[in-house]
């Protein structure tokens, strides 16, 4: 049987951007009730940053200052933790941010239609990067809908991951962060594409020249017909044998003799 192909076709490489927060009545310092919320800066942002860090979470700099990276980073944790996303990180967050049980980033976890959230966003700009969600970064809205449940079943599809449900498991997630870090690091991804059917060879036909006609025989004469055998001249039938004569009886006696 003849051999597939595989058709591929190449991605445009560009950086993975981290989705900008959505911030809700953000402050600039660290209010009396323990709360850090974005634009503070000081000793208490480089706890949080450190710890955050320390779990996986991309903080980005540990630099003691409360911005977009940062809050990517709490809002991710506030998702872990089954919080509400807030654009500070509450007294209630800090205390499982430093408990022994503060659960580690993982970056594949599984998504499903109807979250909401910071991990979303990660998933959503990741399609949109690799041109499975439209063209518009309004895409990006932090939304499991429709849209992003069609985007993630394409995706699936092209990259044989069965079943493709639209649903981000575990396994989805990682080939998605695969292709993303090609792209981080400026590097082409090949999308797989269905392999056409190979046109077979037709088999060459030999030509076939037609025979040079035969000189049609000359009809043979025609035997002549065997003269008819002379028939048998009769035979001369024997003259009969002459009866022989009969002896001389004895003569009668003439009178000469006696």
């Amino acid at each position: 049987a003849p051999t597939a192909t595989a058709t591929v076709a190449t991605v445009t490489a560009k950086p993975t951007a981290t989705p900008k927060p959505t911030s809700s009545g953000s402050s600039s310092s660290t209010t009396d009730d323990g709360r850090i919320s974005k634009g503070a800066s000081g000793s208490s942002v480089r706890k949080m940053q450190k710890r955050l860090s320390e779990l996986g979470y991309p903080v980005g700099k540990v630099d003691g200052v409360f911005g977009d990276n940062t809050l990517v980073a709490v809002h991710l944790f506030q998702f872990a933790i089954g919080y509400k996303e807030r654009s500070y990180a509450s007294s209630a967050m800090l205390d499982k941010l430093y408990g022994k049980n503060a659960p580690a980033y993982d970056r594949f976890m599984a998504l499903e239609s109807g979250d909401k959230g910071e991990p979303v966003k990660i998933l959503q700009q990741m399609l949109f990067d690799l041109g499975y969600l439209g063209k518009d970064e309004k895409e990006i809205d932090g939304s499991y809908g429709k849209r992003t449940a069609a985007a993630v079943k394409a995706f699936q599809t092209d990259w044989k991951l069965e079943p493709a449900t639209g649903e981000a498991d575990k396994t989805t997630m990682e080939k998605l962060c695969e292709l993303a870090d090609l792209l981080a690091d400026g590097k082409p991804v090949v999308k797989p594409t269905e392999a056409p059917t190979p046109t077979p060879t037709p088999t060459k036909v030999p030509e076939v020249t037609p025979p040079t006609p035969e000189e049609p025989e000359t009809p043979e004469e025609p035997e002549k017909p065997e003269e008819p055998e002379k028939p048998e001249e009769p035979e001369t039938p024997e003259e009969p044998e002459k009866p022989e004569e009969p002896e001389n009886p004895d003569k009668p006696a003439t009178s000469s003799d006696l």
